[in-house]
């Protein structure tokens, strides 16, 4: 496990954490490339994670296998460029499970669980969010970016879209 906790600040990446990775207590970790994470991810308690600087106007991200919480407060930021932003993301094959959980008022970040389910609750705020389903309650938000459609991450596969065909509907 990795764990940062009660106001410590860390630096990682590019790396593979072998069990979960945990942010408690006012913990700051700052991204300096992908992070590839095999256990649970538990992001809680006023914590921050920021993309390092040097990532300029790329966008980053935190993979897991498992299941991701993030909850009381945590932010995520983009390296301080308006093109970059953090995205934190659930490969785990469970389309009727709930694989990503935010709640108590926590924001700033795009979130993917294109396997399973995202539930957003009390306050809690994404830039984006894609799911095989995604519940809303208590006052949650998706506030959908117009950068968005043209995130250009790091590392890894680069995507993108065309429209091929569109029509008007009465």
């Amino acid at each position: 496990d990795f764990i940062v906790d009660n106001n410590q600040t860390a630096s990682m990446g590019p790396k593979k954490i072998t069990g979960k990775l945990i942010l408690n207590n006012g913990a700051t970790l700052n991204i300096t490339g992908t992070i590839w994470v095999s256990g649970n991810i538990e992001l809680s308690n006023n914590c921050h994670a920021n993309l390092s600087p040097s990532y300029g106007p790329r966008s980053g991200v935190i993979i897991t296998d498992s299941k991701i919480v993030v909850s009381n407060n945590c932010a995520f930021q983009g390296s301080g460029d308006p093109a970059s932003f953090m995205m934190v993301l659930s490969d785990k094959n469970a389309p009727y499970e709930e694989v990503i959980t935010v709640d108590n008022n926590s924001l700033g970040v795009v979130y993917y669980a294109g396997k399973g389910r995202i539930k957003f609750s009390n306050n809690a705020q994404a830039k984006e969010a894609t799911a095989y389903g995604i519940t809303l309650d208590n006052g949650a938000t998706i506030t959908y970016d117009s950068g968005l459609s043209s995130m250009f991450f790091s590392s890894g596969p680069g995507g993108g879209y065309d429209i091929k065909y569109w029509k008007e509907v009465e």
